[in-house]
Order: structure tokens, then C-alpha cells, then sequence
């Protein structure tokens, strides 16, 4: 897989903790075998969940219908990198200015 894909929202309690580990599981079921769910980290006020994928776009298309269910009061990003590094393309909020990054 070519490209590293986050979804990524701000908070790091318990209660995010359980938000991410769900968010993570439905994203299994969403993907299937157009992506690999490749894990999860929580703390410095952020929690992400990350896919590899070879088309992150299509990959959007898949997960964009949970975006509400898990985000809710939470302010979520997606986006993606090459897996080799460099920097990220924000695909979610779309019209996203500010600077995308994990801590």
C-alpha cells in the first residue's frame, strides 16, 4: 500500500479512547480488503486512527458516510501522505486551511 490515510479528531480521554477503538472496527467492516486498518494512537490532545490504501481518495468515498456517526461533537480531519513520508493532503473538513499534522 502507497499511502498512509488518518482520521484524526481532537481529544485524548477515556471516552475518546472507546470513540477510537469503535471508529477503528467500523472502519474494518467499511474497507474490507480496499484498505488495511493499521492501527491507532491516542494522546497530545488527538486521536487517529490510520489506513493504508493505494487510492485514499476512494478510500474517503468509503468512510465518509461515518464521519458523522463517530466524529460527533469532535471536530474530525482526514487525510493522507505517501507512506515514504512528506506532507499531508487534507481531505476532510473539505476547504481545510489550517495545517494537518500527528503529534
Amino acid at each position: 500500500m502507497r499511502y498512509q490515510f488518518v482520521l484524526q479528531f481532537l481529544g485524548d480521554s477515556v471516552a475518546d479512547y472507546d470513540v477510537l477503538v469503535l471508529l477503528e472496527e467500523r472502519l474494518i467492516a467499511v474497507l474490507g480488503d480496499t484498505a488495511e486498518v493499521d492501527g491507532h494512537d491516542i494522546g497530545s490532545g488527538e486521536t487517529n486512527d490510520f489506513v493504508l490504501t493505494d487510492d485514499p481518495r476512494s478510500s474517503m468515498g468509503r468512510v465518509a458516510p461515518i464521519l458523522d456517526e463517530y466524529a460527533g461533537p469532535r471536530t474530525m480531519r482526514v487525510a493522507f501522505r505517501q507512506v515514504a513520508g512528506g506532507g499531508y493532503t487534507v481531505l476532510w473538513p473539505q476547504g481545510f486551511r489550517g495545517r494537518f499534522s500527528v503529534a
